[in-house]
Parts: structure tokens; C-alpha cells; sequence
């Protein structure tokens, strides 16, 4: 591999772990704008195995896939 590729795929994995960093500062400040604009056009969330539901960033309330989660602080539905 030369110098190049293995640069590419650092740069790479440093903008993937930016992204999830952005998600979870959103999510845990209940910033829901930011978090919505993290998502492409089509992007979907899928929070059912967590007891949440499924769709795109519009269609996911906040706290929508902390629904079986019952603590005080995430405002449970």
C-alpha cells in the first residue's frame, strides 16, 4: 500500500469517527437540528432492536429509539 492510499484511508476513518462524534454530542445534548442534519436525504435510523422505531431523520421524534429505556432523563413515551 503506498503512503497515499494508507493516508486516504486515515482521513477516511477520521471523518467516519467525526460523524459519529457529531451524532452522539447531539443526541446526548438534545440537539435535535444537528442531529437531523447529520443524515443524507435518504438516510433512515432503525432504533427497533433498542425498542425504538424505524424511519428518516423527520419522521424520528427526539428520544424516539429510547422508548423502552424508562428513565426519567430521556423522557421515555
Amino acid at each position: 500500500m503506498t503512503q497515499r492510499v494508507e493516508l486516504a484511508i486515515v482521513m477516511d476513518r477520521l471523518a467516519v469517527d467525526e460523524v459519529v462524534t457529531e451524532y452522539a454530542v447531539a443526541v446526548d445534548d438534545g440537539d435535535w437540528e444537528a442531529y437531523r442534519k447529520l443524515f443524507a436525504p435518504d438516510g433512515r435510523a432503525d432504533y427497533r432492536s433498542a425498542g425504538g422505531i424505524e424511519g428518516n431523520a423527520e419522521q424520528i421524534p427526539p428520544g424516539g429509539w429510547r422508548r423502552a429505556c424508562g428513565c426519567s432523563r430521556c423522557g421515555s413515551i
